[in-house]
């Protein structure tokens, strides 16, 4: 590995005296004990401000100016002190009276808090999603209700990532942990995670606090960045899922954090929570600030930056099932140049057998996957050859006009190589150039493509034509184009 910055030098990965006791013994808005803040209690401080250096890129003038921060989570107290002064649009597409607010106003908090937050100046969207409550505090009567008044899209993980990425996120933050379980769980969230991957978008997710052999189904999905947490002094925590899928470290204990009074209202003080849920949006913060630093680079740049500038387990350059690429160094990151990294997910096969699959992603860039499939994509065009699917899904098809067909699909094992693409076409994109499609792409075909194939290899170019004319007069589809900071939609 390289030799960090010289000020990077300056500040470890150490546990400083208990900033806790401090606070409580100056009164800065904590309460030690079992006892009740007053309402207008402001908490000032965390402990990781120091450990990770926060202090240091703040004072560089680091605030998250000019990034878009997603938090898909539930239902948040946003009038809290520690957000008046945010800006957050929330968007809700359920609401079924059940949720109590603490841990998204948590995570929100960590991000955009004046005192301790990442990204105080970044430009959020809260997507809150109903879950019937809090983790463990949800009984079954309570998710059951979720689940029978919230269908559809409106709980659909893989939907509401999508809407993320079409209001135009940077970074998509998701610390649900427990609360996946009444949200709805599909074959789209791959496809959605290949969107984002495409567009440059990060998404973080919590491992899990299951003391788990594994991460959460949804954290290991290729493309995702799983957090684990550790203690202020870098070590793995008890509870924190590993195994195959984890991608990287951060503290998640000792967090100050609302929670209820018998009235439901966010006056209550715990100073000593903890969970990967608050790991994550130290990352989500971490790569905020990299944004704002580097704003040409793209996020999967940073995305490598990021794992590579990460401090080792024992000082092994190499993935470790218990802390797998390392602790975040946000010093490092930001210090960093990610310009001559590639421009494609490192973790979009992270897991290799997991979805989304080689086939999957190339399907998805050459159009070849049926739109029922990718849910809330305004981006994705259907370009195969199956009249059934153009006929059910007119207003997002183009029949036959497929890259692929062409041969000037992706060639999937050079971008997950990270090598550089021709402009290629999938989505919103037009036929590509004369570039060969690769081996996988060729190879491995999921059921959408197989139907194409069969009827494309003898499809005419006249009766596709006129296929088109009918099938498309009305409502024929138009590529949406979307500004981004930065962020190409096509590799170059």
């Amino acid at each position: 590995m390289t030799e960090p910055p010289p000020r990077a030098r300056r500040r470890g990965f150490h546990r400083p005296a208990s900033l806790a006791l401090v606070l409580c013994l100056t009164g800065v808005g904590l309460i030690c004990g079992a006892h009740a803040a007053r309402a207008d209690d402001t908490i000032r401080a965390q402990e990781y401000v120091q450990v990770m250096g926060l202090d240091l890129l703040k004072e560089e003038g680091l605030d998250g100016s000019g990034v878009t921060i997603a938090v898909v989570d539930t239902p948040a107290d946003t009038s809290v002190p520690e957000l008046a002064a945010a800006d957050i649009t929330t968007t809700t597409p359920c609401d079924v009276g059940l949720n109590r607010p603490e841990h998204a106003t948590a995570i929100l908090s960590l991000l955009a808090s004046p005192d301790y937050g990442w990204a105080p100046k970044a430009t959020f969207l809260h997507y809150a999603i109903p879950t019937g409550g809090q983790g463990r505090e949800a009984d079954d009567a309570q998710r059951a209700l979720v689940k029978e008044k919230c269908g559809g899209e409106s709980t659909n993980l893989a939907a509401v990532v999508n809407r993320a990425l079409n209001d135009g996120a940077d970074v998509i933050n998701i610390s649900l942990g427990s609360d996946l379980d009444t949200i709805t769980m599909d074959t789209s969230l791959p496809y959605a995670l290949v969107r984002a991957s495409k567009l440059g978008v990060p998404v973080v997710l919590a491992s899990g606090n299951d003391s788990g052999e594994r991460v959460s189904d949804e954290a290991a999905t290729n493309g995702a960045v799983a957090v684990g947490a550790t203690t202020l002094d870098g070590t793995t925590t008890d509870f924190s899922n590993q195994g195959p899928g984890l991608t990287i470290m951060a503290p998640g204990v000792s967090v100050v954090v609302r929670d209820p009074d018998g009235n439901g209202a966010l006056t209550r003080i715990d100073s000593n929570a903890q969970g990967t849920s608050f790991a994550a949006p130290l990352v989500t913060g971490t790569l905020a600030l990299a944004m704002q630093k580097w704003p040409e680079a793209t996020g999967n740049q940073l995305l490598r930056s990021m794992l590579d500038t990460a401090g080792r387990a024992h000082g092994v350059d190499a993935w470790d099932t218990n802390f797998g690429w390392g602790l975040v160094r946000a010093l490092d990151l930001v210090d960093t140049d990610p310009m001559s990294q590639p421009d494609s997910n490192p973790l979009l096969q992270k897991v290799p057998g997991n979805r989304p699959t080689p086939e999957m992603i190339a399907g998805y860039w050459d159009g070849l996957e049926d739109p029922s499939r990718i849910l809330g994509d305004e981006d994705y065009i259907y370009r195969g050859t199956s009249e059934t699917t153009v006929l059910a899904h007119p207003e997002n098809s183009q029949l036959g006009t497929s890259p692929r067909f062409h041969g000037a699909g992706l060639d999937v094992d050079a971008y997950l190589a990270g090598r550089p693409q021709p402009a290629s076409s999938s989505g919103s994109a037009q036929s590509g150039d004369s570039s060969q499609s690769g081996s996988s792409a060729q190879s491995g075909t999921t059921a959408a493509q197989q139907e194409d194939a069969g009827e494309g290899t003898s499809w005419p170019l006249i009766a596709g034509g006129a296929a088109i004319v009918l099938l498309l007069g009305v409502g024929g589809s138009v590529a949406l184009v979307r500004t981004r900071r930065s962020r190409p939609q096509e590799q170059e």
